[in-house]
């Protein structure tokens, strides 16, 4: 027979009756398998991480770039005080 043990549980079981190609007994655990090796638990945290830091350089920028080209302009003024 081809009794093989879960990647995940450890439970034997028929691996002609499951329809996974990899070595997973049921549903939850070929969820579980693949939740591991996609890593969504920690890569979907790391991109908003990613993300949030990305938006806070940019947004520091263009506030840096708004600043500048003010000051620019107010130099760039035919200014007469005196």
């Amino acid at each position: 027979m081809d009794m093989t043990k879960c990647m995940r549980c450890g439970k034997e079981f028929n691996m002609r009756e499951t329809q996974y190609r990899v070595t997973v007994c049921s549903e939850d655990c070929y969820k579980e398998w693949r939740e591991d090796q996609m890593g969504t638990g920690v890569i979907k945290k790391n991109k908003k991480v990613w993300y949030l830091q990305m938006g806070c350089i940019e947004l520091y920028c263009c506030i840096i770039v708004l600043i500048l080209g003010a000051f620019f302009i107010y130099l760039s003024q035919p200014w007469t005080w005196w």
